[in-house]
């Protein structure tokens, strides 16, 4: 049966047969010495979805089921949603404090605050030496995963707040990521500050991304050449927008399925789509062709 792999902090998962670790190949990815394009859609639910609830597994094979007739080589998920703020989260309470401990703090605060960044770190430390219940491998040895993704948007400005995650952050999380799991690549999640932080010369980041929801092109073209121009890949991790040259995986946003009873399982942002509803059936065919393009297969109609 072929296996679909997922990001962490963001978690991506790769669908193939069974095989080894996803490596980098210079500007490509690969998995036992052949190349292997990323491409997919975004169910960043997974691990637990907006009303708090853990996805049945019904539901979660439901999204392995589609990306395999897309064509798809992978699923992009968030590790469980939200990783504190609800008592069903992963983590419920930062190391037993209370729901509002982090609502005060900015977040600049996060990129500096001694307290907060080695929390951050127990917290990786604890999800990857985590023990899976079925297959008794701890994630940070399981190939299952292909990308952990520092964070999603981190480096975006919302609400006034301009704050951007410094080079000495993206370091000193990268570097730790790296002493506890040798195995899985790890992806800058800043997306919008990409290239601020001179991102592109941090030794342990080993693939970049943005998003787009506009035909940005500039802004790709960009920084795709700058990944390029230091020999590593960049993916899309979030789009609306089709293949560029340097960019070596996008992650469409995103997919939704049924619930346990067969009804439609609505996420009202304007960009989800519904495998199979026939309101999305041309959009679900081009990127199904998207994925196909991407990975040098003809077409389908």
């Amino acid at each position: 049966m072929s296996r679909i792999f997922s990001i962490l902090f963001l978690l991506v998962i790769p669908i193939l047969a069974k095989g080894g670790f996803v490596k980098s190949c210079g500007r490509d990815f690969c998995v036992d010495g052949k190349k292997w394009v990323p491409v997919g859609f975004n169910a960043y639910w997974l691990g637990l979805d907006e009303e708090y609830r853990y996805p049945s597994f019904k539901r979660i094979e439901e999204m392995f089921e589609v990306a395999k007739k897309m064509s798809a080589t992978a699923i992009r998920a968030h590790t469980l949603g939200h990783s504190s703020g609800s008592k069903v989260s992963l983590r419920p309470w930062d190391r037993n404090l209370n729901n509002n401990a982090w609502k005060p703090l900015s977040k600049k605060e996060f990129w500096t605050n001694r307290v907060l960044i080695d929390d951050f770190k127990d917290y990786i430390y604890k999800y990857l030496n985590h023990v899976n219940q079925f297959t008794g491998v701890a994630i940070k040895n399981d190939p299952a995963l292909f990308l952990i993704e520092t964070g999603n948007e981190l480096g975006n400005i919302r609400n006034q707040d301009n704050s951007i995650p410094p080079k000495s952050w993206i370091q000193e999380i990268t570097d730790y990521i790296r002493s506890i799991d040798k195995n899985h690549l790890i992806l800058d999640g800043v997306d919008e500050s990409l290239g601020k932080s001179d991102n592109f010369h941090v030794p342990n980041v080993n693939v970049f991304s943005r998003h787009f929801y506009s035909e940005d092109y500039n802004a790709l073209h960009a920084r795709a050449a700058d990944a390029a121009n230091v020999g590593k890949p960049l993916i899309v991790g979030e789009f609306s927008m089709e293949k560029e040259e340097n960019v070596k995986g996008t992650f469409f946003w995103s997919m939704f399925g049924h619930d346990d009873n067969g009804n439609w399982i609505r996420h009202n942002d304007g960009f989800s789509l519904y495998y199979k509803e026939d309101s999305s059936y041309k959009d679900l065919l081009k990127l199904a062709n998207h994925a196909r393009r991407m990975q040098g297969l003809s077409e389908i109609s």
